[in-house]
């Protein structure tokens, strides 16, 4: 979890962190434009989710959250331990969120596949089974039933390092 508006979100260094002996080291060929560095500092807090937890506002990356569940208007996200607030749309998070490895279920729930364990036949639908610190069960449309048993044995063969 990253403070927002903290150096850590900015990809900033610390004092002492990072470097040699503190010393300020520049090389003409590692140097990036003012406009390079700001690109990619939208990209990467284009991907972070705002997120609430015990009244902080925090921002996660995208290799923290396990799953996603949409309430009205507003989303959870839910990094194995914990449900946390955002204010985004699922829609929105969505977006966010890289594919592979999340994967929308239904439509009002997104799952990390690096995350999903078995599936399961529940009544007329079926579930995921997440596999994380909380066990947790994620509902799965009927129509997308054949497509993420797909997109799950396809991400497992190829496996989870090579999705990043």
């Amino acid at each position: 979890l990253i403070p927002m508006g903290s150096d850590r979100e900015k990809g900033e260094l610390r004092d002492g962190e990072g470097g040699e002996g503190g010393e300020d080291f520049h090389d003409a060929d590692t140097e990036h434009s003012e406009s390079e560095m700001q690109q990619a500092d939208a990209a990467v807090s284009a991907n972070l989710l705002p997120i609430e937890k015990n009244g902080d506002r925090l921002h996660i990356a995208p290799d923290q959250v396990v799953s996603v569940h949409a309430n009205a208007h507003y989303t959870y996200v839910f990094n194995g331990r914990d449900d946390l607030f955002c204010s985004l749309s699922i829609t929105e998070v969505s977006r966010r969120l890289p594919k592979p490895p999340f994967y929308r279920t239904h439509r009002s729930h997104i799952v990390n596949l690096a995350h999903a364990g078995r599936m399961k036949k529940s009544g007329d639908a079926a579930v995921v089974e997440l596999e994380s610190q909380v066990r947790r069960t994620v509902p799965i449309s009927r129509a997308r039933v054949a497509e993420l048993r797909q997109q799950l044995a396809a991400f497992k063969a190829r496996g989870p390092s090579e999705t990043a």
